[in-house]
């Protein structure tokens, strides 16, 4: 699946989308590699035969680095390429603004309708290409199954959730769909968001909105063969906002997800359906995982920290053991006051704090 941290033999790689850079690190010895200068605004990073693919969304390329080398394909004006998968010896890359999906293969750029406000790209077990729709319409969250030789599309569908509002659970429609997740075995995909209680407020309904209905963090979970989802499985998340990354362990017993404005990392156990554990105090703004090969280190994208923080996970019965945290840009982009206002926007741990 698309994402902001990648691992690709003994080398881990993470976007830097204010610097405008790829940061390469070694897996093992955490050691930095290279930190190379990619188009405006990366936004995700796949590994590639001898490199990486960057979909860089300000820049409308795709960029190829293979050392310090960075090979540009340009992507169509405005269309603000988000998510890139390697498969079937090509790059699939979501065209947010156009809500296409771009088959990159040999130089050439075909193009094929996808989903509105495109954003996640997963392949699936049949071959297709999943597409996430980021922000959905009020009746459903979305999901496209993409044929990469034809481009026939299959729409699929994040149910809405009519329950009333309570200090644990909260209804809604699940949005800002950024990945769907699959699991080794291919039997189970998961969709992290946020789930919005649109349905509620005095302006909808009788009931009013509160701090404790308003939003929450959820997971949904579909069948990856033909998108039907197990509605009851959804999982939300109590005093969480937004799930903004997942990853599924080696054996697919574990799925973990990056809470955005949380700072922090929860893992559910699959099998049982329950909360295992949290990691706190990741860094703010966590917007990517990635696991390891053997599923012992957990590579978080800590954005606004400006860190790559990695754990080891390997004993799950013990607590997560911080191993790094290996800084992102060269050099701070932006000014003071203007990372400081973007931290703060995006986070919801502070309790002086909405």
């Amino acid at each position: 699946q698309s994402g902001s941290v990648a691992v690709r033999g003994g080398e881990v790689a993470v976007v830097s989308p204010d610097s405008d850079e790829l940061a390469v690190f070694d897996a093992d010895t955490f050691a930095p590699i290279r930190r190379v200068a990619v188009p405006d605004e990366p936004r995700t990073v796949a590994p590639i035969d001898g490199g990486w693919a960057v979909a860089c969304q300000g820049g409308d390329a795709l960029a190829l680095v293979r050392g310090d080398d960075v090979e540009t394909v340009a992507l169509p004006r405005a269309s603000r390429p988000f998510g890139v998968i390697a498969a079937h010896g090509a790059l699939f890359v979501s065209l947010q603004a156009t809500g296409e999906l771009a088959r990159v293969e040999g130089g050439e750029v075909r193009r094929f309708a996808a989903v509105e406000d495109a954003r996640g790209v997963s392949l699936l077990p049949d071959g297709r290409i999943a597409v996430t729709r980021w922000r959905s319409p009020d009746d459903r969250g979305e999901v496209v199954a993409v044929d990469p030789e034809r481009g026939a599309v299959e729409p699929w569908a994040l149910a809405y959730d009519p329950q009333p509002g309570s200090d644990t659970e909260s209804g809604g429609v699940p949005s800002y769909v950024e990945q769907l997740v699959v699991s080794p075995d291919g039997a189970l995909a998961a969709a992290p968001s946020t789930q919005a209680a649109i349905g509620e407020g005095l302006f909808v309904s009788p009931r009013p909105l509160t701090h404790e209905t308003t939003l929450r963090a959820a997971v949904s979970f579909l069948d990856p063969r033909d998108g039907a989802e197990d509605f009851a499985r959804r999982k939300l998340w109590d005093d969480r906002g937004f799930a903004s990354a997942a990853v599924f362990s080696p054996r697919g017993d574990y799925l973990y997800l990056a809470m955005r404005g949380s700072r922090a990392v929860e893992r559910f156990d699959v099998l049982s359906r329950t909360q295992a554990g949290s990691i706190l105090e990741v860094g703010f703004a966590p917007q990517g995982l990635a696991l390891s090969a053997d599923g012992g280190l957990l590579f978080v994208d800590a954005y606004l920290s400006r860190e790559l923080v990695v754990y080891d996970v390997s004993d799950s019965g013990a607590l997560p053991t911080e191993l790094a945290r290996l800084p992102i840009p060269s050099v701070e982009p932006l000014s003071p006051e203007l990372l400081r206002g973007k931290i703060l926007f995006n986070d919801a741990a502070d309790p002086r704090l909405a």
